[in-house]
């Protein structure tokens, strides 16, 4: 008897449901409304938005008037006068299109990403007034996105928005991403901190898909790499975050500097380093430089 209870009790567990004494409902950690003990859900009343193709031009908008340049980005301003738009944008998504799945691929993936760039903004003017430290200056030093509710790196698995009918992190649209197989989009992705990708001058769609993913590889590498010539050989810094997302290009060096001399953007580098240098071993050791948590402001 001991032995069945045993049985039962593990096949009761491991089915991850239960029964709801108080409704008489059976539930599920599948659940796609489930929200974990350390999860919390955004939401927020804004402008409506009606049409995918207006929510596209409203997330232009918000984009090209707030970029100050590829590293910083006006997220006070979205505070002052463009949250209710803001709002709007991240409420439209709470219901997927009928037709999505019909989209084509590159379609998918650019609103995927979009996503990902409006929610990051979302959280960030959300909670604008947590991204400084606790009782420290208010200095650009200590202002970071990680610490948003004193969380670190937990923001981006346990805050979560209501998309497609189902709570999201920004961990979990990422994981969308990374089913379209593209290795540079995780990279690329603005992630309101200074080291990480930029923000993209306009909004993904299917025409500018792959040049806008590969412009914000390039100015991530072009812009946040540093070069050392006073060494023998020389050294060049790149960004953490490479080490970070593409962690099976640090296992092949060659293919690491290959990828870097087909992206760097010589035309700004030319009195730091020539064409084709970085492949050389001899010539440039590369190093990871620390990676810059600050808000990208």
């Amino acid at each position: 008897m001991k032995i069945c209870l045993i049985i039962i009790g593990i096949v009761f567990f491991q089915s991850c449901k239960f029964l709801d004494k108080d409704s008489d409902t059976l539930f599920s950690f599948n659940d796609p409304l489930f929200l974990g003990i350390n999860d919390i859900a955004i939401a927020c009343q804004g402008e409506a938005v009606l049409t995918q193709d207006q929510w596209q031009n409203y997330l232009n908008q918000i984009i090209s008037e707030n970029k100050i340049n590829d590293s910083k980005f006006n997220f006070n301003n979205i505070v002052t006068n463009k949250k209710n738009k803001l709002c709007g944008l991240v409420n439209f998504l709470q219901k997927k299109p009928g037709n999505f799945d019909q989209f084509s691929e590159a379609k998918r993936l650019s609103h995927w990403i979009n996503i990902y760039h409006l929610l990051i903004i979302h959280l960030i003017v959300d909670r604008y007034t947590e991204v400084n430290e606790k009782n420290k200056p208010n200095t650009i030093e200590f202002r970071s996105p990680l610490n948003i509710g004193s969380k670190g790196l937990k923001i981006f698995s346990e805050y979560k928005w209501l998309i497609f009918g189902k709570y999201y992190s920004l961990d979990q649209i990422e994981d969308e991403i990374k089913k379209f197989n593209n290795p540079l989009v995780s990279i690329s992705l603005f992630r309101g901190m200074g080291g990480f990708g930029p923000i993209p001058s306009i909004a993904f769609d299917e025409s500018n898909l792959v040049t806008n993913i590969e412009e914000n590889f390039t100015n991530l590498i072009t812009n946040n790499s540093f070069f050392d010539h006073e060494t023998n050989p020389k050294i060049v810094f790149i960004p953490g975050a490479i080490e970070l997302f593409l962690p099976e290009i640090n296992q092949n060096e060659i293919g690491l500097r290959n990828l870097m001399n087909k992206y760097i953007d010589y035309s700004v580098l030319d009195e730091v380093i020539a064409m084709d240098e970085i492949i050389n071993q001899n010539l440039w050791i590369i190093q990871y430089d620390p990676v810059n948590w600050q808000l990208a402001e």
